[in-house]
């Protein structure tokens, strides 16, 4: 993370006010996609630049932040995304705007593959309503998170989505589980969601389900160092309706500062899709 603007006495408001930060950072990635639909085989570059701009100030025992993104994918125009502020007091959050969300941010509610991430298939919050936008506008909503030792409680309200998220972890002697709830109202799917997952040592197992308006999905997945700077991951996942069961393989190789990954994918669709590629942080 690079400091654009920093703090100097001519950037406090008033003598109670702490100097305020403006940094950017984020990454780059680029590397190649090939994919199998239906039996018909493409292979494409893949690129995108994701830069954040974050703002923080403190006042007293207040912490204040805000952020924007600008994403860029090859082929397509650079776009700022919706806004989010938040402010944050002992172990007290809040946010608003375009909010992280409950289920979106889940512990290991994803299992990504490849040095893009894949394409999600063993998401367990598939119908969450206040997602994080990155290109778009978001759920423009009302985030609170609350963390007392080992315990997290969350919630989250959309007026536009109609909907209402609630979400309790545990993390302690490498065990995280999550349970997550969405009250979709009259617009949104009602949502419930449950994640766990174990550390042992250089390996991380963890299983998930989810159930949006009767569609459930489960999934298990699995990393591992293999060495100091290598790791695989692997997932199986399925969903109700789906034509297959997905799966997932991938190997990420860390640079120092960069990271070279591949990854192969099964869909629910019963299409394939495989990448190699190159991500780097700024």
């Amino acid at each position: 993370m690079k400091k654009v603007l920093f703090a100097t006495t001519a950037l406090i408001a008033t003598a109670g006010m702490a100097a305020a930060d403006v940094t950017i950072g984020g990454y780059g990635r680029f590397g190649f996609v090939y994919t199998d639909t239906a039996g018909v085989t493409d292979t494409n570059l893949e690129n995108r630049i994701n830069l954040d701009i974050k703002a923080t100030g403190e006042a007293g025992n207040l912490s204040f932040g805000g952020k924007i993104r600008m994403r860029g994918n090859g082929g397509s125009v650079a776009t700022l995304n919706g806004v989010q502020v938040s402010m944050s007091t002992g172990g007290l959050t809040i946010y608003a705007g375009n909010v992280p969300g409950l289920l979106d941010s889940m512990a290991n509610a994803y299992n990504t593959v490849g040095y893009t991430g894949g394409t999600f298939q063993a998401f367990v919050g598939n119908g969450a309503a206040l997602a994080y936008s990155s290109q778009g506008a978001g759920a423009n909503a009302l985030q609170a998170n609350y963390s007392m030792g080992s315990f997290e409680v969350a919630l989250a309200h959309g007026d536009a989505a109609d909907a209402t998220q609630a979400r309790v972890t545990y993390s302690g002697n490498g065990l995280t589980v999550s349970a997550a709830v969405q009250d979709g109202g009259a617009v949104s799917a009602d949502v419930t969601a449950i994640t766990a997952a174990y550390e042992m040592g250089s390996m991380s197992v963890n299983v998930g389900w989810g159930d949006a308006d009767g569609v459930e999905t489960t999934q298990i997945g699995l990393s591992a160092s293999l060495g100091a700077a290598t790791s695989v991951n692997a997932y199986v996942s399925d969903r109700d309706g789906a034509a297959e069961t997905a799966f997932g393989l991938g190997l990420n190789h860390d640079l120092g500062g960069a990271s070279v990954g591949f990854g192969y994918e099964t869909l629910f669709s019963g299409d394939t899709r495989a990448e190699m590629g190159i991500k780097f942080n700024f």
